[in-house]
């Protein structure tokens, strides 16, 4: 059996959330803790990081995507967000002031692309408008940079964890990356 220990990112009560991924009669089976409550839920996957999740009689779609030390998973319109703790860091973390790339933080579809490749943009500005659910999220990044590419279009259905934009961190007067 495989444990993943995950904690929730900007959880006030750092509530801890124990996921362990098991083979049963071939059947993928997902056992979770979240503080006392035990669940259990079968896997079945359509792509390696969406399908549907079967507890009791319920049946609830879910996307994941995996960055670094960070899980992003998609449950029944609600985005939760996880730092991988203990051993199961198996990628090291990005380098310091180093930028990631603009993902896809739930499934949805483009609505608007506010930058194209070259644009040097500010820490926040707004990037990219991506709509699920009925509800409008705005996209930015967290430090100034440059967009390298762009690879998402207007009108596009994209999958939690795309990549929309790659980005790179521009060089301060210093000759430091942020």
């Amino acid at each position: 059996m495989n444990a993943i220990q995950l904690r929730p990112v900007d959880s006030a009560d750092g509530q801890r959330v124990v996921l362990a991924h098991r083979l049963r009669d071939g059947r993928e089976i997902c056992d979770a803790r979240i503080g006392d409550a035990a669940f259990e839920a079968v896997v079945q996957r359509s792509s390696p990081n969406s399908g549907v999740l079967r507890i009791g009689d319920g049946v609830n779609p879910y996307w994941a995507a995996r960055r670094n030390d960070r899980v992003s998973v998609w449950v029944d319109g609600r985005t939760y967000e996880f730092e991988i703790v203990g051993s199961a860091r198996k990628q090291p973390p990005a380098a310091a002031g180093a930028l990631a790339d603009l993902i896809a933080p739930m499934p949805g579809i483009v609505r608007a692309v506010r930058v194209e490749v070259d644009h040097c943009f500010t820490a926040h500005e707004p990037l990219v408008i991506l709509e699920s659910m009925k509800m409008e999220m705005t996209l930015s990044a967290p430090a100034p940079g440059r967009v390298s590419a762009v690879q998402c279009r207007v009108g596009e259905l994209v999958e939690m964890g795309a990549v929309l934009l790659k980005l790179e961190g521009v060089a301060d007067d210093a000759g430091h990356e942020s």
